[in-house]
């Protein structure tokens, strides 16, 4: 167990006031509490506790990955393909990443790299050839994925909290949702494995038991 993992929400703040102005590391908590649905402060919090279980996981540069994971969904829109950039910028004005010289500029540049990579490493890898030093990448994006992995009670708040973004968007109807949602299930049954690294592999089975049992449900609808 990682226990310098910070997981609490005092834990967490401060973590951030190491990096952050208090009025920023406020702020971050007010949009990030008062966010309904999936993507809040619960979010961040289940992946911190989830890195914390996970053997030999901190690596050299822990403080670049927890920032990434605190501001991967600081930015978040169903509607904008540009959440993961958005976030990384907003990461780089809380730390005031024009004022940085030196190692902790290469930190919050290498975090924001962090973030906008995890969300398809595939795609920003040498003809989907990893190296080494992608494994933080890798763990960043196992670790958001692996709520599909979940138990079924916890996979069903889960769906909820996801649905509910999207229901109380203005515009969108269930049934766009339904239709929407169904393809990125499909999308992920598509690939022939969810998790990069070892550790999250004994979830895979999991998450196509859950997406199988979400994609019946709608189907029904």
């Amino acid at each position: 167990m990682n226990s310098v993992v910070p997981v609490g929400k005092n834990e967490i703040k401060n973590f951030m006031r190491i990096f952050v102005d208090k009025d920023e590391v406020n702020t971050y908590f007010e949009v990030m509490n008062k966010r309904w649905g999936y993507h809040n402060i619960e979010h961040v919090i289940f992946l911190l506790s989830l890195l914390r279980e996970i053997p030999d996981s901190i690596p050299d540069n822990f403080t670049q990955l927890i920032l990434a994971i605190l501001y991967h969904d600081y930015y978040y829109d169903i509607t904008s393909k540009s959440n993961e950039r958005l976030s990384a910028e907003m990461l780089a004005s809380d730390c005031k990443i024009d004022d940085l010289i030196g190692e902790p500029k290469k930190m919050v540049i290498g975090a924001q790299s962090l973030i906008i990579k995890s969300a398809n490493p595939r795609i920003h890898s040498d003809k989907g050839c990893f190296v080494e030093n992608w494994s933080d990448v890798l763990l960043m994006h196992d670790l958001d994925y692996s709520i599909l992995g979940v138990g079924r009670p916890h996979y069903i708040e889960y769906m909820v909290k996801v649905a509910s973004e999207y229901v109380k968007k203005d515009g969108y109807t269930i049934e766009q949702y339904i239709k929407g949602r169904i393809v990125f299930l499909d999308s992920l049954l598509g690939k022939e494995n969810i998790f990069y690294l070892e550790w999250f592999k004994p979830l895979e089975d999991m998450v196509v038991k859950n997406i199988l049992f979400e994609k019946n449900l709608l189907q029904s609808k």
